[in-house]
């Protein structure tokens, strides 16, 4: 009788394996729907009714959370329950199983001698609480980037994936949840490496931002095929076109790491332009700026030739830098010789559109030292020179970063050309419009 009873506890314990495994196999490939579908059809007798609900409402909460859905704004009258709500609700339904099943397995008779299997159903849901307080520290994280506009310095935001990445994903190392456990790590290995090249562009770091810009690009490649995916015959209206195909809604945590991806990709090709000049040929470099989202380079030689500019220039200021050199072949000036023409005081010139002499460091120097306060305030100032017969526009894109145009003639100070093209090339180097993708109303 005995080993009748055993041999239905380790059917059942098959099935429930099974079960996981089908479940969790569709929930971490981006197929929320079919995962809950699954977990409303099977019906096992051995899992607990509670269990299978608490499942459904996992995938649901799943298929929000990788829409970006849960950072829209709610008005005052559609007060709905937030994400971290419902999975804060879901951790403590997956606790209280736990605590169920070990009620049941301790009253019963057949535990000897190591004869059944583990309590697979207790083993999971603990694991899974684990997951959802991931799930709650991750939301947290997407609030706070969008809060902070993604404006550098990113340390702590840094720190704070690091430490998640490290921890949570060895918390649910069950087989059966290896799929969501792989997804988790890869969200936050992209997300940190993201993160950490647009914190060493910032820094002027050539050889990190590579490695990190690589590294993002490794995870956003793995889960195209899956993210991208399309719903059967589903449609929705565009602004412009008629019956534009509906992507899955899970991909909206992909399409926003993906246009992050770009937009660092174009901000580390415009700063490092001469670099990368210095390492390949012409039509090497047209082609990579052909593949960039927003082809800085070429824009600004277009404006200078339509607006009569004479020069663009980046200018970054090296008084924080801790280094002169980076490995791999680039080396960050040395800004140790005053006497070097392109050199003002602690400020550098990295990018000369196009290449030039060294005739407007004077004026340069004027605009930096003392136009700081008005340049703090994020606001556009300007110099004109009456024996040279030029306009120099300036704007601050971060504390350390700063764009200079010169247009030929005397021009007001908000001329439109300049203000326009200025404001366009801030919104895109700033990340702006990344951080505002976080909400998904604004794509």
């Amino acid at each position: 009788m005995e080993r009748l009873e055993s041999s239905k506890e380790f059917t059942a314990h098959s099935m429930e394996l099974k079960f996981f495994h089908n479940y969790f196999g569709n929930l971490g490939g981006f197929m929320c729907d079919k995962a809950k579908e699954y977990a409303e059809k099977e019906k096992l007798p051995f899992l607990p009714s509670n269990l299978q609900v608490a499942l459904v409402n996992l995938a649901q909460h799943e298929k929000v959370y990788f829409s970006l859905t849960f950072l829209e704004q709610k008005s005052w009258f559609a007060r709905r329950d937030s994400l971290k709500n419902s999975y804060s609700i879901l951790q403590s339904l997956f606790l209280s199983i736990v605590k169920q099943e070990h009620k049941v397995s301790t009253s019963g008779d057949f535990e000897k001698d190591g004869e059944l299997p583990e309590n697979l159903v207790s083993t999971v849901c603990f694991q899974l609480s684990e997951f959802c307080s991931a799930r709650l520290e991750c939301i947290s994280l997407y609030i706070q980037m969008f809060k902070t506009a993604l404006a550098p310095p990113l340390d702590t935001l840094c720190e704070e994936v690091k430490l998640l990445l490290e921890s949570y994903p060895q918390k649910f190392p069950h087989d059966c949840l290896r799929n969501i456990q792989t997804c988790i790590s890869d969200e936050l290995t992209a997300l940190l490496a993201l993160l950490q090249a647009r914190q060493d562009i910032f820094k002027w770091n050539y050889t990190g931002a590579i490695y990190n810009l690589d590294d993002a690009h490794e995870v956003l490649l793995k889960w195209k095929p899956q993210a991208m995916k399309n719903q059967g015959s589903s449609f929705r209206g565009s602004f412009f076109g008629f019956g534009e195909k509906l992507s899955n809604p899970t991909s909206g945590l992909y399409m926003w790491m993906e246009k992050f991806f770009q937009t660092l990709k174009s901000q580390f090709t415009f700063y490092f332009y001469e670099v990368l000049c210095n390492t390949g040929s012409s039509d090497e470099m047209k082609q990579m700026l052909s593949k960039t989202s927003y082809d800085f380079v070429s824009k600004a030689l277009l404006h200078i030739k339509k607006n009569d500019f004479s020069h663009l220039f980046l200018i970054l200021n090296t008084s924080e830098q801790s280094t002169t050199a980076s490995d791999h072949g680039y080396s960050l000036p040395d800004v140790s010789h005053l006497n070097d023409p392109t050199c003002v005081q602690n400020y550098r010139v990295m990018l000369a559109l196009p290449h030039t002499s060294n005739d407007h460091v004077t004026h340069i120097q004027y605009l930096l030292q003392n136009k700081t306060d008005e340049l703090n305030l994020e606001k556009v100032v300007s110099h004109t020179s009456s024996e040279d017969s030029k306009t120099y526009f300036c704007a601050q894109i971060d504390h350390k970063i700063f764009i200079i145009i010169v247009c030929n003639g005397l021009r007001g100070d908000k001329d439109s050309n300049v203000t326009l093209y200025l404001n366009e090339v801030l919104n895109q180097l700033k990340l702006r419009k990344i951080a505002l993708l976080l909400k998904p109303g604004n794509k």
